[in-house]
């Protein structure tokens, strides 16, 4: 990255070398405001491609560096010179200068940028060009720049239904969403989702989740689910193995390997989306999957009763229409009538639970079991 970086602050100083930014004239006096870290409101550096942590006067972490850069504002406006020669418009220069964009409090901006060796330039609409040759005050331009965090994983392998997360400062922009996708090809070709306006990096990508980033900045930590939506609004599951997360911010796409692999054990999800509790775990008993009513039905938005006095669990019944249940065992009504014999709940550590068939019949809810991904999914429209 040094290397590089050197590579293309050379090419910018030959440009400027060869004529394109020559700085000459006498010191003149400038009608140009004595600057404050308050009177700026956020500063971007960049050269070419690359592009520096900003600083922004609402994040106090930065007002330290918001006052150096007045500090160099000052520098170059009170002792610069004036330069008189026409400022460069080629794409070439422009792209490979060095510059420091300052966005002001009056919605106004200023330009510093790299004019030569040890030599700072500054411009702003309606004010004189002024150069400043000065190996300190150089250092100090320099000196503000900070590469960003590129956006990483804290795990390179990770099991559905565990979190996962992602962290960056590569954002550039002070703030919004992002979204995040899990393609198995990784093959980037952007497409348009006429079902929700977005744009997907492919056809083959599933939306995950969402996030957002302030000051350029995004700390995300998700569970990973086993199932999200495609560009063309179907629901898709998501197999393990191989594949790739990416964060699309729209201006830019961030694309992570990853090795995804199956829950560690049975996992309760609905709309591929895991329970966030783990208590709401599957249990497989007897070739049945039992799983925790009370907690399986707040989870789709479902409610039941319990009745303690009759040791009955209720579903669309009132409690005077249940028979109280046999000594030792748990009875379960569904519309005033007591459920199959082959959905007897059983109670364990204080919490009922019932053939996760049962629990689909009943709310009329579809459930899959996956075994490759060891989910059971419930699909709840409307959540």
């Amino acid at each position: 990255m040094k290397c590089w970086r050197q590579t293309s602050l050379l090419a910018g100083w030959l440009l400027l070398a060869a004529g394109a930014f020559p700085a000459g004239g006498a010191s003149a006096e400038t009608a140009e405001p004595a600057y404050t870290a308050d009177d700026i409101r956020e500063v971007h550096m960049s050269q070419a491609d690359l592009v520096f942590m900003p600083y922004y006067h609402d994040r106090p972490e930065d007002r330290p560096a918001l006052a150096k850069v007045a500090d160099l504002l000052n520098q170059v406006t009170s002792r610069g010179k004036v330069d008189t020669t026409a400022a460069a418009t080629d794409g070439e220069t422009l792209f490979f200068r060095y510059d420091m964009t300052i966005r002001l409090q009056d919605d106004s901006s200023a330009v510093l940028y790299i004019a030569g060796e040890n030599k700072l330039s500054y411009e702003k609409t309606g004010s004189p060009r002024l150069t400043l040759e000065d190996p300190d005050v150089f250092k100090e331009f320099l000196s503000l720049e900070a590469e960003p965090e590129s956006a990483a994983l804290d795990k390179s392998r990770v099991r559905i239904g565990e979190n996962l997360r992602l962290k960056g400062s590569d954002a550039e922009l002070a703030q919004g969403e992002f979204l995040l996708f899990w393609d198995e090809s990784g093959t980037y070709s952007s497409v348009h989702s006429e079902q929700d306006g977005l744009d997907y990096p492919s056809k083959t990508a599933v939306m995950i989740g969402r996030g957002t980033y302030k000051f350029g900045r995004y700390d995300l930590t998700f569970a990973v689910p086993a199932a999200g939506r495609t560009w063309d609004g179907r629901f898709a599951r998501i197999h393990p193995g191989k594949g790739y997360l990416i964060a699309e911010f729209g201006f830019m796409s961030k694309q992570i390997a990853l090795q995804l692999d199956p829950a560690r054990s049975a996992l309760l999800a609905v709309n591929g989306v895991p329970a966030a509790d783990p208590a709401i775990a599957p249990i497989v008993t007897e070739g049945r999957t039992m799983v925790p009513l009370r907690a399986a039905a707040a989870l789709i938005g479902r409610k039941v009763q319990w009745d303690p006095l009759g040791r009955n669990v209720l579903i669309r019944t009132d409690v005077s229409q249940a028979s109280p249940a046999p000594a030792g065992s748990v009875g379960i009504w569904v519309g005033g009538k007591p459920a199959d014999a082959d959905a007897r709940p059983f109670i364990r550590n204080g919490v009922t639970y019932v053939p996760i068939r049962l629990l689909a019949d009943v709310f009329q809810v579809p459930i899959e079991w996956w075994p490759d991904s060891r989910v059971v999914n419930l699909t709840v429209e409307n959540t």
